[in-house]
């Protein structure tokens, strides 16, 4: 078990010692740990404000264990927070942050010898470089050379064994909890089930985020069905701030293209219903969503429901929508931002609206945005050229005159050189997307990572992993019903 000093070292290492814990505003904890935590006095655990769990599965190889190590560690986690005292509301840090991550000791070894699973506030240069030298692995002078072969990729994004979790009997809850982190170094997708069962048991949850990693293999299709079946069915309703965010590897995800670049990366074509899901969401103040929602069915979505008032406190809005390709016709953008226009109709806070697309050599932002004194302002920055027709700009600048704020000021187009861009974390980077959008250190990871791989490799067909679907149909089957 670990701990930060709110004026010390980045981590400090205390082991089973919990004497001092009182001390730290966040600590570290991986399963074996747990109870030790579970003896800190009340009053000492209103001092920390963020709690991240470690869960260690098993070897790559033995990982049928991995969903009965994950429940275990969720129960355990909250039989210990039952008991915290909630914190000073009033503060804009008050409630506990719980983050939850997954590792295997196996993930760092061989193909995937770059990833990170570093602490959000470990920044030691050290760490920002890749000295791997494993040529039969595909590194050379910390950089891959080939990529990876199918069955560590398998290994390393492998969905969890089906069945029922054993926190769903569980009847403890946890309401000092307040902030919900999953982050993309979590690279095994958490079950569906498991996700439900942990919403239902954080009470005053406040704000969520949950970042994803594409489903490889032939199941991209029903990673949708399941965020969407999520979304309507199991979604926290007093979450205020959400951020959305499917991660992708770009060099991964030409292995299972199929010569198609819409079936998984940057250039998925979203599902319909993952934007109407989400426009079937209340009250929330912040939301970002980042290549599992295109912001055009959102938009479509939205367009076709009463106007009740649901989105009447959003201030920050941000998404991802393959519009703003460079390669997508003019007309199609054009109806995009006039789409977005009317929808901010329907935000009367809204203060920053962003539409962004971002991948390896190209990244485009249109940005709407509000300042404190009433001033409107548009801005454009990316690799190409992004027009604005007469139409949107005479549809946005109806906008500012139901606000009664001052006329808009429309930005020169910022470019960028797509040279820089070398993955979508260098095109969050490089247009300045509000922060909400991904954590910190899931950016940091991104763009270091990113760093490693070599040119495009050439497509080969990634061995069959899922050939038989049959299990993973009945699971979603009877749980959610036929997707």
């Amino acid at each position: 078990m670990s701990a930060i000093l709110p004026n010390a070292p980045p981590s400090v290492e205390i082991g089973r010692n919990t004497s001092k814990i009182f001390l730290f505003r966040k600590i570290t904890v991986h399963q074996k740990d747990l109870a030790g935590i579970h003896k800190i006095s009340p009053c000492r655990t209103e001092r920390i404000q963020h709690l991240w769990l470690r869960i260690e599965l098993s070897p790559h190889g033995c990982r049928r264990k991995n969903g009965f190590i994950l429940d275990r560690a969720l129960c355990n986690m909250l039989r210990v927070l039952r008991r915290w005292k909630g914190r000073n509301s009033s503060q804009p840090s008050g409630g506990l942050t719980l983050e939850i991550s997954t590792h295997s000791p196996s993930d760092l070894q061989h193909e995937f010898q770059n990833i990170s699973f570093d602490d959000s506030e470990n920044n030691d240069e050290d760490t920002e470089v890749c000295k791997t030298h494993d040529p039969k692995h595909g590194w050379v002078d910390g950089h891959r050379t080939r990529q990876p072969d199918d069955m560590p990729v398998y290994d390393l994004f492998h969905l969890w064994e089906p069945g029922k979790p054993r926190i769903e009997k569980v009847e403890w809850s946890a309401p000092v909890v307040k902030h919900l982190l999953i982050r993309r170094q979590a690279r095994r997708q958490i079950p569906p089930t498991t996700l439900e069962c942990l919403f239902d048991r954080l009470p005053r949850l406040e704000s969520l985020n949950l970042e994803l990693w594409t489903m490889y293999g032939g199941l991209e299709s029903v990673g949708d069905y399941i965020t969407s079946t999520l979304l309507q069915r199991h979604f926290p309703r007093r979450v205020q701030r959400v951020t959305l965010f499917q991660d992708f590897d770009e060099d991964i995800d030409s292995m299972f293209s199929g010569g198609s670049p819409h079936w998984v990366g940057p250039d998925k074509i979203p599902n319909p219903a993952v934007g109407e899901s989400l426009a079937g969401l209340k009250s929330q103040r912040r939301l970002c969503v980042s290549f599992i929602a295109d912001a055009y069915d959102f938009f479509e979505a939205l367009h076709h429901r009463r106007r009740d008032g649901a989105w009447r406190n959003l201030t920050h809005f941000s998404m991802t929508s393959l519009a703003l390709r460079s390669e997508t016709p003019p007309s199609h953008v054009q109806r995009l931002l006039m789409m977005a226009a009317y929808a901010a109709c329907r935000f009367p806070s809204l203060e920053i609206m962003e539409l962004w697309y971002g991948r390896r050599g190209e990244a485009c932002l249109f940005r709407f945005s509000r300042s404190l004194d009433g001033a409107f302002e548009i801005f454009r920055s990316g690799t190409w050229e992004l027009p604005l027709s007469s139409e949107v700009v005479e549809a946005w600048t109806k906008i500012c005159n139901l606000r009664r704020g001052r006329s808009i000021m429309i930005r020169d187009m910022e470019r960028i050189d797509h040279q820089q861009i070398m993955s979508h974390g260098d095109a969050i980077h490089y247009l300045g997307l509000m922060a909400d959008v991904v954590h910190p250190t899931s950016l940091r990871q991104i763009r270091r990572e990113a760093q490693h791989y070599g040119p495009y490799p050439r497509w080969k067909p990634p061995r069959e992993l899922y050939h038989d679907h049959q299990w993973l149909t009945s699971i979603i089957a009877s749980t959610y019903g036929q997707p």
